[in-house]
């Protein structure tokens, strides 16, 4: 739908870039360009805002497994699995831009479109068999990466360690990058007082792109792309108490790798890299001589 509606009308001079985007009458509309799309959903709360067209459409395919897309919006934001977009013009008041037949929903099973009737009862049930071990065992002091996703976290330190070769970094941020690797290279055990976060942008780039952004603390290490200002996506999320945030799909590491190693393989002069540490002094601080 984002699609259809994004292609300039002929009787416009300019293609317009943000999208409308409402729900009401059990549907969801976008519009823009002079054309209207939409599709049945079931609609909570009647309601309508704007954003931008490209970013929306952009953040939505990197959920294209998904079955569904359960979408919140209040007077600032959009917010959907992981991903936050800034809004403008929200309101509750909304028309639909025609006359539909709305039914009541009166089975909730809509909403798991995939899940398996329930068995039936029989009158000698059979002993339950006993539940499968969890797919990985959380252990304190450690982040629950599981063994197959150790294989991208080495080539995310092999990457972030050829940060340092770039031209004119402050020595302040190779220290930074010195503590990020440092705790990289010790996955899936956590390291304590490192707090680092850097982000990477080829600001020479006329194609779309947005920074990369990773985050790596005693408690949490995260990765993703930086939308706006005020918004990003979470491709890839783990804490140290055993959360795990995989909203971005099975591909989300892959996705971020590739962006990385896409922006180092290019050489460009507009590469800009950014490092915001905030651990404490004596990590990695060499011994004072006595």
């Amino acid at each position: 739908m984002l699609q259809c509606v994004g292609k300039k009308a002929p009787s416009q001079k300019r293609r317009e870039k943000q999208v409308r985007l409402s729900a009401c009458a059990a549907r969801v509309f976008v519009e823009a360009n002079e054309t209207t799309a939409g599709t049945e959903a079931l609609v909570l709360e009647d309601g309508t805002c704007f954003l931008s067209q490209d970013i929306f459409l952009k953040v939505l395919k990197t959920y294209k497994t998904k079955p569904n897309v359960t979408v919140e919006a209040d007077g600032r934001t959009l917010r959907f699995f992981s991903s936050t977009l800034p809004v403008t013009d929200y309101s509750h008041a909304v028309t639909p831009p025609g006359k539909f037949q709305v039914f009541p929903v009166t089975d909730l099973s809509v909403l798991r479109p995939d899940a398996a009737p329930a068995p039936p009862v029989l009158k000698s049930p059979p002993p339950p068999e006993p539940e499968p071990p969890p797919t990985h065992r959380h252990r304190p002091g450690t982040f629950p990466i599981t063994q197959p996703e150790m294989a991208s976290m080495q080539e995310m330190a092999r990457l972030t360690r050829r940060l340092c070769s770039l031209p004119r970094i402050p020595p302040q941020e190779i220290v930074g990058l010195a503590r990020a690797i440092h705790a990289l290279d010790r996955l899936p055990l956590t390291t304590k007082l490192v707090d680092v976060e850097f982000s990477l942008h080829d600001y020479g780039d006329t194609k779309e792109s947005y920074p990369i952004v990773l985050q790596v603390s005693a408690t949490s290490l995260s990765l993703g792309f930086i939308l706006t200002e005020k918004s990003t996506q979470t491709n890839y999320s783990v804490t140290s108490t055993g959360n795990r945030d995989l909203e971005a799909g099975p591909d989300g590491i892959a996705d971020w790798l590739y962006a990385f190693r896409s922006l180092l393989d290019s050489n460009s002069k507009g590469l800009r890299l950014s490092v915001d540490d905030r651990s404490a002094p004596g990590l990695l601080s060499a011994p004072s001589k006595s």
